[in-house]
């Protein structure tokens, strides 16, 4: 039987690790941010999570979650995105593959997209919701200088890249850390849920119903790759 190691408790019960990593190593003021994001030692080595996260069964892994206390859930911890693949595997190899220079929304929209008759607001509101969710899974880090947003690849988010045959499994184990899935999956079981009335606990009602279906999208990935018995219950109680 595998065992949740303490490497993983740390990192589930720590939210945004990785990102507050790179945040420690780079003050907002330095012109060099993003560079040397490698010489750090005192931080978990993203590759034993990602070895951590594949080799625990499901089941223990969604036991240790939904007994977990509830983290505080903030607005914009909810993602709206039109496409995961986009916010995650698409989104951290495109930067990886291009050098983490920071990335402005827009730029990522533009090439996320593949298309250049879009408008530049278009662009940059398709980035930023994928940018957030990626950043929501603790693989991008999102910082301001001088009023102008930019995007750069947490030590996660460049071992993802790294690592496509294993992508999808990490991705799927990666989801149920994000707050306001963990708080479905807690109530989810106990009763049936509705993802929508769930949400209007945090947005208004017509925010809740847009961010409803990315929050149903992300809970099927978990359906999808799920292969226990414990919770086949629970996850079928979400609506």
């Amino acid at each position: 039987m595998i065992t949740m190691k303490n490497n993983l408790k740390q990192y589930i019960r720590i939210y945004g690790y990785y990102q507050n990593a790179l945040f420690d190593q780079h003050k907002l003021k330095e012109q060099t941010f993003g560079e040397k994001a490698d010489n750090r030692k005192d931080i978990i080595p993203p590759s034993e999570i990602v070895d951590e996260l594949l080799n625990i069964r499901w089941d223990e892994y969604i036991d240790y979650i939904v007994n977990e206390p509830d983290k505080i859930i903030r607005k914009n911890q909810i993602p709206q995105f039109s496409k995961i693949v986009d916010g995650t595997v698409n989104l951290v190899e495109l930067m990886r593959n291009e050098g983490d220079y920071g990335f402005r929304f827009e730029t990522l929209g533009q090439k996320l997209t593949h298309t250049t008759d879009k408008s530049a607001a278009a662009y940059t509101k398709y980035g930023e919701n994928h940018a957030k969710l990626a950043a929501i899974l603790d693989l991008v880090l999102i910082i301001s200088i001088s009023g102008t947003k930019y995007v750069y690849l947490t030590e996660l988010g460049k071992t993802l890249a790294d690592n496509k045959e294993v992508q999808d499994e990490v991705l799927a184990k990666l989801i149920p850390l994000i707050p306001i899935v963990q708080f479905c999956l807690r109530r989810a079981a106990r009763r049936k849920i509705d993802v929508e009335i769930l949400l209007q606990q945090y947005v208004s009602k017509s925010t809740a119903v847009r961010r409803a279906s990315s929050i149903r999208g992300l809970l099927k990935v978990i359906q999808e790759k799920y292969n226990g018995t414990k919770y086949q219950s629970l996850l079928h109680n979400i609506f």
